[in-house]
């Protein structure tokens, strides 16, 4: 029974095609109305789709442009709150610099009267002090910035890091 059928479908299909193959411009005329019909009837389905993928596409577009925008502000926020901690940390450091330095000339004026005036001597001279020693004021200095500094790097580090 099956194959009765099967060979009977097959041979309506050779015949169709040897009618297909006689009549090339009629078989191309069929097939391109068949396709058209389909196209005609699946028209409103193809055209939804096509604005359903419009709509995403403008719906994500607007998204990607507000994430944008919310990204480029928040940078902003960022760069203005980091400069002006920064600019604070300038102004400390630079007010921890001036103290120093006036501290050090201080320091270097009610000491310069104790200093020897000749260059001093290879000899250890007696009742002073071993642990003691001489620096020149450029040295000092260095030290008294290096120190500055350091003190407000640790004093910022507790303020805005929250070390202790």
């Amino acid at each position: 029974m099956i194959s009765l059928i099967l060979s009977s479908a097959l041979s309506r299909i050779l015949s169709a095609l040897k009618w297909c193959a006689e009549r090339p411009a009629i078989a191309v005329a069929i097939a391109s109305l068949v396709v058209a019909g389909f196209f005609y009837l699946r028209a409103d389905h193809f055209r939804e789709k096509y604005e359903n993928l419009r709509d995403e596409y403008a719906l994500h577009k607007r998204a990607d442009d507000e994430a944008r925008r919310f990204a480029e502000a928040e940078k902003k926020r960022i760069e203005t709150e980091r400069k002006k901690i920064t600019d604070e940390a300038d102004k400390k450091l630079r007010i921890a610099l001036d103290d120093a330095d006036s501290r050090l000339r201080a320091y270097a004026r009610r000491h310069a009267a104790n200093m020897p005036s000749t260059p001093a001597v290879a000899e250890e001279p007696v009742g002073s002090d071993p642990e003691a020693i001489v620096v020149t004021i450029g040295d000092a200095r260095i030290c008294t910035v290096n120190t500055a500094r350091l003190i407000n790097a640790q004093q910022w580090a507790f303020e805005n890091w929250g070390i202790k």
